[in-house]
């Protein structure tokens, strides 16, 4: 929200109308968005961001459980579904996993920042504790990395109507064989909030479509194939092909469930990109760090203690980082990412098909890789004026279509389409305007 005002705040209720549902553990919660005003101040509302805000009680029990580090609890949350009339499925279950969520969109899409302060651990001692843990969705908002962070952002009014589901871990999440975090530690829902972020703009337009995805490779080869690169899944009236912006492989701590620990990678390779083999396995990293145009504490300071400026991202608060910075501790190893004031005409274009990644390990799991990628879109020609008819159907539509005509100089008296299009993937303020 760089370059507007301040947002509003709307709590969505489920279907029962409840705002605040304990929610089922290992079962889907599905809250509805309504009721958000399309139109402030006689302009069009567009979402800032919407977060999901998880409230339970973690019981440590027997003696035998460990301190469960905050970075630990977001795999809390197995994954989230959001559906639209209008526009498809955006954010589906198979990508959006709660660990990936928080530390990966999450942060991307705060400017490389995390949306709340961590909380203290919770402890090993036997006791109930409540935790409450916040999650900010990775689509249809403001992504704050850009230069321009409301060329992502959708008007409410193209979401009225659609679902976001909402899936739980099992009561056993942190303390199970598959993440032993703590023995025996067990977990119960205690409520659910989606709390959704809006603000007026007296800008009209059309936003970038975008995608959050995670390919699942396994055979534990060398070479990793991405399949279906550019194709845009559930999403309604985008092209084929799209823009590469973030690309990462998971590591394997705090849930992430990537087959190895970064430390085990001892070469990369991309020949799409032109990335030559190297061995020098901290280069990405420091890259990283430099394109996210903020200060840095050291990175070895605190392992357990969470720092203000969350210097130690993206490496996990499990111990301090020794050696190089493909650390064990690390939540990825980066492939591709965007600067801070990021521009998207400047996006990675072309991706439709298959593309390969290669890395050789000191220690390959046969298990199954994960690799995260957020890709930008564009929508056809004749889906833009459908997305455009929907907000100029609206009474109070001619107020700001004259006013946004003005602006662009076009004759305010014209009728059908004024069509002021701009380079792939860039925010084009004038598209389709409809005037009486």
């Amino acid at each position: 929200m760089r370059d507007s005002t301040s947002g509003l705040v709307r709590q969505i209720k489920t279907q029962g109308g409840s705002k605040s549902p304990a929610g089922t553990l290992a079962d889907v919660t599905e809250f509805l968005f309504a009721n958000v005003p399309k139109f402030v101040d006689r302009k069009p509302s567009y979402l800032k961001y919407m977060e999901l805000l998880a409230t339970l009680a973690v019981t440590q029990s027997g003696g035998t459980g460990a301190a469960i580090n905050p970075d630990r609890l977001y795999c809390y949350v197995d994954s989230v579904e959001c559906q639209f009339p209008n526009l498809g499925i955006p954010y589906g279950f198979q990508h959006t996993r709660g660990a990936v969520m928080k530390h990966v969109h999450e942060v991307l899409c705060s400017g490389y920042n995390y949306l709340t302060p961590f909380r203290a651990q919770v402890a090993a001692a036997n006791g109930n504790y409540t935790v409450n843990l916040w999650y900010r969705f990775g689509a249809l908002g403001e992504m704050e990395f850009l230069a321009k962070p409301q060329e992502t952002s959708y008007w409410v009014g193209w979401l009225d109507e659609g679902t976001i589901q909402v899936k739980l871990a099992a009561s056993t999440i942190f303390g199970a064989a598959g993440q032993a975090f703590s023995t025996g530690c067990t977990v119960a829902s205690t409520s659910l909030q989606i709390n959704v972020h809006y603000g007026p703009s007296p800008d009209m337009a059309i936003p970038v479509p975008h995608l959050w995805r995670e390919h699942r490779i396994t055979g534990g080869n060398s070479t990793l194939l991405l399949q279906g690169m550019g194709q845009s899944l559930g999403m309604k009236g985008v092209a084929p092909g799209s823009g590469l912006v973030f690309m990462a492989l998971l590591g394997n701590v705090v849930g992430l469930a990537g087959a190895d620990a970064p430390s085990t990678l001892t070469s990369f390779k991309y020949d799409w990109r032109e990335q030559f083999q190297e061995t020098y396995m901290s280069g990405p990293y420091l890259e990283l760090l430099n394109a996210m145009g903020k200060k840095f504490g050291a990175i070895a300071d605190g392992s357990t203690t969470p720092l203000a400026d969350f210097a130690r991202w993206p490496w996990s608060m499990n111990a301090a980082i020794t050696g190089t910075l493909n650390d064990a501790q690390a939540y990825f190893f980066p492939i591709v990412f965007p600067g801070h004031l990021y521009e998207t005409s400047k996006t990675h274009a072309g991706f439709l098909g298959n593309r390969e990644i290669y890395f050789d390990t000191s220690s390959r799991a046969n298990a199954t890789e994960r690799v995260v990628t957020l890709e930008y879109f564009e929508y056809e020609d004749a889906y833009k004026r459908d997305l455009l008819g929907l907000m100029t159907k609206d009474p109070e539509k001619h107020v700001f279509v004259k006013k946004m005509l003005r602006k662009n100089h076009v004759d305010s008296k014209a009728h059908g389409d004024q069509l002021a299009k701009k380079a792939r993937f860039t925010r084009d303020k004038a598209l389709k305007l409809f005037a009486e």
